[in-house]
């Protein structure tokens, strides 16, 4: 599990996105998979309200296994090249 503090300038923020990108697995090491899941989060400027989904496909079909939504206040302000929050599920 990768661990670090939330609250980061924006340079920090573009060195921990490089750092997570260098230890991307470009190589299929998974077995059989069950399901598959696409997940996004929208961020309102306006309000500093974070809106997030998550579909869960089942891997064979790709029929929808499960959904969920969920809502936030942004514990920090949005900076458009670091894209992750810690947005707690509903």
């Amino acid at each position: 599990m990768i661990t670090h503090p939330w609250n980061l300038n924006g340079g920090d923020a573009l060195n921990l996105q490089q750092n997570l990108a260098s230890k991307l697995i470009q190589k299929d090491r998974l077995a059989d998979l069950k399901y598959v899941a696409g997940v996004d989060v929208a961020y309102d400027e306006m309000s500093d309200h974070l809106f997030a989904a998550v579909v869960v496909l089942d891997a064979d079909s790709l029929n929808f296994a499960e959904t969920a939504i969920a809502e936030d206040q942004a514990p920090f302000p949005y900076i458009h090249f670091y894209r992750t929050n810690p947005l707690t599920y509903r």
